[in-house]
């Protein structure tokens, strides 16, 4: 089971390494060093590396591993969360306009 779990979290830290060192800096609340990152992770330090993720001294194999490389796939950086909150508040402020009340539910898609 832990090698399935392995899998996954090495196909999303390559998805992560993907992005340009820089970009991952600028999005991720972590410290650069060299090809790691150091961030804090269920209340310990925690090295982002492009093969492993090591969380309190220990390689991560199993489900903790598969969140943190999940984490920093989906971390936008600080320029796409402006524009994500700006699109959001400009939503909000179409839909105060509208009169909604007879409406059960509202689908709502985000494009950035």
């Amino acid at each position: 089971m832990s090698q399935n779990f392995l899998h996954i979290q090495k196909e999303y830290l390559c998805q992560v390494w993907s992005r340009r060192p820089e970009e991952l800096e600028a999005a991720l609340p972590a410290r650069r060093q060299g090809d790691c990152f150091h961030f804090q992770a269920f209340g310990e330090p925690c090295e982002l590396y492009r093969e492993e993720i090591i969380l309190g001294r220990r390689r991560l194999t199993g489900p903790e591993g598969i969140l943190i490389a999940l984490y920093a796939k989906r971390t936008l950086s600080h320029f796409f969360n402006s524009i994500l909150i700006f699109k959001i508040c400009k939503l909000t402020f179409i839909l105060a306009r509208k009169d909604f009340a007879k409406i059960d539910t509202v689908k709502i898609t985000l494009r950035i």
